[in-house]
């Protein structure tokens, strides 16, 4: 016996609401009629639209982005750390307390290669959101091999054509060497390289250590 799953309604009308006696009441008509267009909109559309708004993270919107990130577990807001951690916060300090008895040391660091913050956030576009966050489950369910095997049908190479082919192409090279190489054939945005960066999106094997070349 075969079975199937049955449709679900999605359909909602608040007319059967309205009794027999007040039918001919134009403002509860005017009110129910307006509650039932709502309802149009925001629930009968919304999961008319799931797949393409949400469940797809080629095509999903801010909301379905943020569904996503909940699932796999990575943020659309990325804090990022300074370059280089010990050096001073960028601003406009003369001088700096040293332990006491010494004096007070001008430092003048204003300029000379400070930070701007301790960690700043960079906010990915929504373009990019849907880069990274596909690169973050592929990330999870990939081994990181070049080559494709019975293991891994979907060779990072393939995927990585399927995400950028349409920008430009991104492959990874094999140096043969537990060393491989992340070539770009299009510069991406400075926040989405950054976030490639920090959560080492790109997959690769354990153990390997990785590079990137980018377009000049």
């Amino acid at each position: 016996m075969s079975q199937t799953i049955e449709d679900i309604d999605i359909d909602i009308t608040v007319f059967p609401a309205l009794l027999w006696q007040y039918s001919n009441a134009q403002n509860i008509y005017d009110l129910l009629l307006n509650k039932n267009l709502w309802y149009l909109q925001y629930y009968t559309g919304f999961w008319l639209n799931w797949i393409f708004d949400v469940f797809d993270l080629r095509e999903a919107n801010l909301f379905g982005l943020t569904i996503w990130s909940i699932i796999l577990d990575f943020p659309l807001y990325v804090n990022l750390e300074p370059l280089d951690p010990d050096a001073p916060l960028w601003g406009f300090n003369e001088y700096t307390l040293p332990p006491p008895p010494s004096p007070l040391i001008n430092t003048y660091v204003n300029f000379t290669h400070g930070n701007l913050a301790p960690s700043s956030a960079s906010n990915l576009t929504e373009s990019d959101q849907r880069i990274a966050l596909q690169l973050r489950y592929y990330q999870l369910v990939t081994r990181g091999a070049v080559g494709a095997d019975t293991l891994n049908p979907l060779n990072v190479n393939v995927f990585l054509n399927y995400i950028f082919g349409d920008l430009g192409g991104v492959w990874m090279i094999d140096n043969l060497d537990m060393t491989i190489t992340y070539e770009f054939n299009y510069t991406p945005s400075q926040n989405l390289y950054a976030v490639i960066i920090e959560h080492n999106l790109l997959p690769k094997p354990a153990g390997v250590a990785i590079s990137y070349i980018l377009p000049p």
